[in-house]
Order: structure tokens, then sequence, then C-alpha cells
């Protein structure tokens, strides 16, 4: 895969993305209510319970700024309001963590940490009745892989989505603008 991380290294999103050599372009707006991560969220809520036409229950890890909780929470309610119509709206449980105690981690570059604390929340989420969980930040999906075997339920990974968003588009090259931290995933 060859990412163009625009002045920094974009290293690990080969086993991420699963995808080879790439070249094209994508956009991925998160103004845009067809962006994958949250499209992929409503996937995952529309399904049918056995019993009744009720949504599953996904639990965000959030906080990770507040600003990108905000986002997803707006754009998989969007999503969900179009799919059904009327006036459905998402069965979600948030579980939003002071990010500083996160940040703190990371400029001790303690990912340990870091995940510890998306582990306890992703914890609460299951304990809570969610029935899957996404990480509401680029960022901290360096953590994902821990995150999600801490816990019973499965996770919605961004990676994947975004990955599944590149093939359907049929593209081969792509841009990546992020965090440090992002850039270094």
């Amino acid at each position: 895969i060859r990412i163009h991380a625009f002045g920094f290294p974009a290293r690990g999103l080969k086993h991420a993305a699963g995808i080879g050599k790439i070249t094209g372009s994508l956009k991925l707006d998160t103004d845009d209510a067809h962006w994958e991560p949250p499209l992929a969220a409503v996937k995952c809520l529309d399904q049918k319970r056995r019993h009744g036409n009720t949504m599953n229950t996904l639990g965000i890890i959030g906080g990770l700024s507040w600003a990108s909780t905000q986002q997803y929470y707006r754009l998989i309610n969007e999503e969900i309001n179009r799919v059904r119509g009327r006036q459905a709206s998402a069965e979600l449980l948030i579980r939003s963590i002071n990010f500083q105690p996160v940040i703190d981690a990371q400029v001790r570059n303690d990912w340990n940490a870091a995940a510890a604390l998306l582990c306890d929340a992703a914890r609460d989420l299951e304990r809570g009745g969610a029935k899957a969980f996404l990480i509401a930040s680029n960022t901290m999906h360096l953590v994902y892989d821990q995150v999600r075997d801490a816990v019973g339920i499965p996770g919605l990974n961004i990676f994947d989505a975004t990955a599944a968003q590149i093939h359907a588009k049929g593209l081969h090259k792509v841009g990546l603008l992020g965090t440090r931290y992002t850039m270094s995933l």
C-alpha cells in the first residue's frame, strides 16, 4: 500500500487496510453523511434483532475529543434517520472519557496506559448492553486491537471501514492527513 502522508511517514496501515498498492484519490469528509465509519456503524445498528424490529445498541468510546464524539453521534443519527425515516434515531451508549489522561499517556509514549483507559470504557459499554463498540477517534485506533481483545463484543475499526470505501471506489492512491500520532500508526 502506498499512502501519501503529506510530510509524515505513514506506517502500519498496510495490515489495517488489507490492500495492495493504491493509486487514485479519496475524499473522506466528516461532514458527509455517507462517511464510511458512521455508515458501518449504521449497518451494525440496523440489523434486526431476532425478536422484534429494534436496533442493536452500539457503544461509542468518546471524549477523544468531545468534538469527534459529537461528529460520530450526529452522522450516525442522520444516517439512521435517512435509512429508517420519520424520527428514527440510533440506539447508542456513549462512554465519554476524560481526554487529558489519554493525552498525558501519549506524551509519555505510554500506549499501554492509554489502552487501559479505553479498555475500561469498552467494558463499561459492554456491561451497559452494547452489542458492538467503536472508538470515536482516528489516533486512538493505535490501541484498537487491545480494546477489542478486552471485551466480548465486536468493534468497528476505522481502518477496515476506510479500506472498504477505498475498495468500493476502486481507488489506488490515497492521501492521509492527521495528527503526529495518527501518522505514526
